[in-house]
């Protein structure tokens, strides 16, 4: 498990995946938790992150902050 500020990074798979805590994605994150989930995004591949039910808006607002 990696850690960056509140954010917990565990790998769930072989090669490909990982599941994301410590994050609340309804109430927003920083440019700095956004570089941490990019970074972990790059390294894993696939990335979970559980009960985080965003709207369609907010989940495109979160998924554009990566580029």
């Amino acid at each position: 498990m990696t850690k960056t500020d509140n954010i917990q990074i565990r790998r769930v798979a072989g090669a490909v995946g990982a599941e994301i805590s410590g994050i609340d994605l309804i109430a927003g994150v920083s440019d700095a938790t956004i570089a941490a989930v990019r970074q972990a995004w790059l390294e894993h591949g696939v990335l979970f992150f559980r009960n985080q039910p965003l709207e369609p808006g907010a989940f495109q607002a979160f998924a554009e902050r990566f580029g």
